[in-house]
């Protein structure tokens, strides 16, 4: 491979007076494309890793359900996750109304004991009921209001087809970001609903969220022995939780990334004309070379080669451009966005994945292209001297 050929076509494309303008073009549309996808990778990727950590803090990374089990297989899951130390809560999760004065409403409220309460309610009384911010809003209800809790599923023998119902006061709304479960759900105390069913029980546990990877690998085992001595015990991710969520955000990212992939292409045509003028420049230049002693095969190699390291070295521009702009935006990046939007500043989440698809993407496409046009001019020995003999 000769280099002297190789630094040659590097001066003419950026220094000779005749530059070569719609192949520098194709170039820096390179780093443009590889600079935009790891952009959006990252910043999209951001905005879903904070839509589904607020909801692994309400719900919980995995739900273990308990209905098939019987109280002392509960205790015993519970004491098997206590000596392991997992971060986890048991919860009485029912389906029920609420009613406040003519206001009705289906909820889900979670009954959750006191001395084992997950993050977002350190600081809450549970002595009451506390409720999701929009539910609040729907019943027309405030702070030390008094509703009426409705439990179609229970009946009291006494009072024949009557639901139970109970009343409690509302000493806490929260906004936990997540406008589903703000809408439909609620907390208090599990003593409350165990009253009002009639049954001391619970019947999920909810595990935290996984703040190393080790506290996973320990509750990864865990849940294999559990449902090897559990049979009728149920463990959900939260992806398998939120099926519709989850497709909807990979579709998402999806479609955003093949439209920003499609851009290469566009960029990939400019690359293709651009080498073919290229090549009909420097031809000349390329006998010259064959004349003075460099083999036909050694010439094609170093063309080859000179246009690989031309797409890698503005991919990788592209990329060294976008962590700058993501360092940048995520250090002193402002809170740009209107008040309507949770997320008023923008979050970066790079991955490994995402830097791999924003370079080798536009790689494999450009050095495609590339190679196809260079493709279309021969550069054999007969060739060369059939080119001298017409400009002789």
């Amino acid at each position: 491979m000769n280099s002297s050929s190789i630094a040659y076509f590097f001066r003419f494309l950026f220094f000779s007076q005749s530059k070569q303008r719609l192949l520098f073009l194709a170039a820096l549309g390179l780093v443009l494309s590889s600079f935009a996808l790891l952009v959006l990778q990252s910043t999209m990727g951001g905005l879903q890793r904070n839509l589904i950590s607020r909801s692994k803090k309400i719900v919980g990374s995995e739900v273990l359900f308990l209905d098939k089990l019987s109280l002392t297989e509960k205790n015993a899951i519970k004491k098997r996750l206590t000596d392991k130390k997992i971060n986890f809560w048991p919860e009485l999760e029912l389906e029920i109304l609420v009613k406040n004065r003519g206001f009705l409403s289906p909820v889900v409220v979670h009954g959750v004991e006191k001395d084992r309460l997950p993050d977002f309610l350190d600081d809450k009384d549970l002595n009451g009921i506390v409720l999701g911010g929009d539910l609040s809003y729907k019943i027309k209800t405030g702070y030390e209001d008094t509703v009426l809790v409705i439990s179609p599923a229970h009946f009291d023998p006494l009072l024949g087809n009557v639901p139970r119902h109970s009343q409690i006061d509302v000493l806490d709304i929260i906004s936990t970001n997540v406008p589903e479960i703000d809408l439909f759900h609620a907390w208090t105390r599990i003593s409350f609903l165990q009253n009002l069913i009639k049954k001391r029980d619970f019947n999920l546990f909810r595990i935290a969220d996984f703040k190393s990877r080790s506290e996973k690998s320990i509750y990864t085992d865990l849940k294999h022995s559990l449902m090897a001595d559990f049979p009728d015990l149920r463990i959900k991710t939260w992806e398998q939780l939120h099926p519709t969520l989850t497709k909807a955000l990979n579709l998402e990212t999806s479609v955003m990334i093949f439209l920003f992939i499609s851009m290469t292409f566009l960029v990939s045509i400019a690359i293709t004309s651009g080498v073919l003028i290229f090549m009909e420049k420097v031809n000349k230049d390329i006998i010259s070379m064959w004349i003075l002693g460099s083999s036909p095969t050694s010439l094609k190699n170093s063309t080859r080669y000179f246009f690989f390291t031309l797409n890698f070295l503005c991919i990788v521009l592209g990329l060294v451009l976008g962590f700058a702009f993501l360092y940048f935006i995520k250090e002193y990046g402002q809170n740009i966005m209107p008040d309507v939007f949770i997320d008023r500043n923008i979050p970066v989440h790079i991955t490994v994945k995402g830097v791999l698809v924003s370079g080798l993407g536009p790689l494999v496409i450009s050095s495609f292209f590339s190679f196809f046009a260079f493709a279309q001019f021969k550069t054999d020995s007969q060739t060369f001297l059939e080119k001298i003999r017409t400009a002789g």
